[in-house]
Formats: C-alpha cells, sequence, structure tokens
C-alpha cells in the first residue's frame, strides 16, 4: 500500500515538475504582439569554384512577420521571444540581349535566389525608459528552419535546413504615439554557417530589416 502510494505520489511530483515551467512563464510574460518589417538580405561570404560563375550580386528586398513576447522585465532590461516568418537571398537583374542588341535591350531579366525561413529569436535587450520614450537594444540568437527554397537555380540538396544566425541592433518606442503601442526596430541579421553549398558556390546570406511592432 505504501509502494502504491509513493509511486503516486512521485507521480503528481514529477507532473508538477514537468508543467511548473510553463504556469511560472505565463506568470512573467510582462507584454507580447505582433511585428511587420521589411528585410534587405544580400550574399555574403561568398566562395566561387567557377571562373563563369558571377550571380548572387544584387540584394533582394522581402518581408517579414512574428509574434512576440517579453519576459524577465526589469528596469534596465529584459528578454524576448520571438517566432516569425521571413525570406531571405539576392537577386540578380541581367540585361537582356540579342542578336541585333548585344549590349542589352533596355530591359532585364532577374534571377531570384530566394529562402524562406521560421525562426526562432532569443534575444536579451538592455533598455533606458522614462514616461516619454523606450530606448533598448537587441542582442539575439536565432535557431532557423528552411520551410522552402524558392532559388531558381540551387536544388534542396545543396542547401542547409536548419540553421544557426544571430542580429544585433536597436529599437525606439515613443510613449506619446497610440498610448506607447507602437515601437521601431532596425536590426542587422546573420547565419553562423553556409545557406548554400556545391561544387561551383558556396554562400551564406546577411540582412539589414526594419519593424514595426505592435502591442497587443
Amino acid at each position: 500500500m505504501n509502494n502504491k502510494l509513493e509511486i503516486k505520489m512521485g507521480k503528481k511530483s514529477l507532473f508538477f515538475l514537468l508543467f511548473l515551467p510553463i504556469f511560472s512563464y505565463s506568470q512573467i510574460i510582462s507584454n507580447y504582439g505582433i511585428k511587420i518589417g521589411f528585410i534587405s538580405s544580400k550574399a555574403a561570404d561568398v566562395k566561387v569554384n567557377n571562373y563563369y560563375w558571377n550571380l548572387y550580386k544584387d540584394s533582394r528586398l522581402s518581408g517579414s512577420y512574428s509574434i512576440f513576447a517579453y519576459f524577465l522585465n526589469s528596469e534596465y532590461y529584459r528578454f524576448e521571444a520571438e517566432l516569425g516568418y521571413r525570406q531571405e537571398g539576392a537577386e540578380d537583374k541581367l540585361p537582356a540581349t540579342t542578336s541585333e542588341s548585344p549590349d542589352g535591350t533596355g530591359e532585364f531579366v532577374i534571377i531570384d535566389h530566394a529562402y524562406d525561413f521560421l525562426s526562432l529569436n532569443l534575444s536579451f535587450q538592455p533598455k533606458y525608459e522614462n514616461d516619454n520614450i523606450c530606448l533598448f537594444g537587441i542582442i539575439s540568437f536565432s535557431f532557423n528552419n528552411m520551410l522552402k527554397n524558392r532559388d531558381q537555380l540551387i536544388l534542396n540538396n545543396n542547401v542547409e535546413k536548419f540553421l544557426l544566425g544571430y542580429s544585433f541592433g536597436l529599437g525606439l518606442q515613443p510613449k506619446n504615439i497610440l498610448n506607447g503601442k507602437l515601437f521601431f526596430e532596425f536590426r542587422f541579421n546573420d547565419f553562423l554557417f553556409k545557406v548554400v553549398k556545391n561544387d561551383y558556390f558556396q554562400a551564406k546570406f546577411n540582412s539589414v530589416q526594419f519593424s514595426i511592432g505592435s502591442f497587443l
């Protein structure tokens, strides 16, 4: 009888220990909301093994969307968890040519090198806050899962599906606009490892990102 009671109490204790962080987390969340942004990305750390390979030269403009939550918010710092979707990559704007116009017709062909990512960012944000504004820094580590390869030239077996990355930047929350519900962020994003890797070409991508966020 005592053994059964001990087993039952042990199960309850294990259940409590497993779910305590969830209940605790819900109590320490200080705010949450959404972000919508624009990203300008380009190829970086390029390594070319083919003399004729002269692509991935232009930057690419795309969008980003995410949800976020602040936790462990104190007077001088806070932490943020952010889950979002973004596209990174590059473009090539090549002049269209014909036999009559070998130097170009004035028109261009766009080759798109796009990759869709689902990203989890965990950031530390030191901040300065008064009644009018909140200024904050962003130091972030990210886990990125590639949802889709939209590159017109690279096969799926030449790209990494899971990538670690980092970000750093600055943010501003004016408290006199919509009761302080809006804020703005500017950050630089980079991957730690190559995104594309084959016998001819290797590269990762980095980007600058501007976002507008709103507390819900």
